[in-house]
């Protein structure tokens, strides 16, 4: 995936994100791959200090199979629950 993801924190230890892949590949154990775009959103709250767990729905939409266009588009949506740890530069 390629793309860019910008977010805001707010107080109380509340994070939000909006990404958008100019990218998106996903391949098949067989080789044969699709190639689109996606965006995902997200939400993240502190439960402790340094752990944060995080909401986020992701979807993407193909239009190419092994370099060729598809004559239907094929769409992917997901849902992800995760714990992280922040790190900031």
């Amino acid at each position: 995936r390629i793309g860019a993801v910008a977010g805001v924190t707010a107080p109380l230890g509340i994070r939000a994100w909006l990404g958008y892949y100019f990218s998106d590949k996903f391949e098949f154990d067989e080789g044969s791959e699709f190639e689109g775009t996606g965006f995902k959103l997200g939400v993240g709250f502190r439960l402790i200090p340094m752990l944060h767990m995080n909401f986020e729905y992701l979807s993407s939409t193909y239009d190419e199979s092994d370099g060729a266009s598809l004559s239907q588009e094929r769409d992917m949506n997901g849902f992800a629950v995760t714990l992280s740890v922040p790190v900031s530069f």
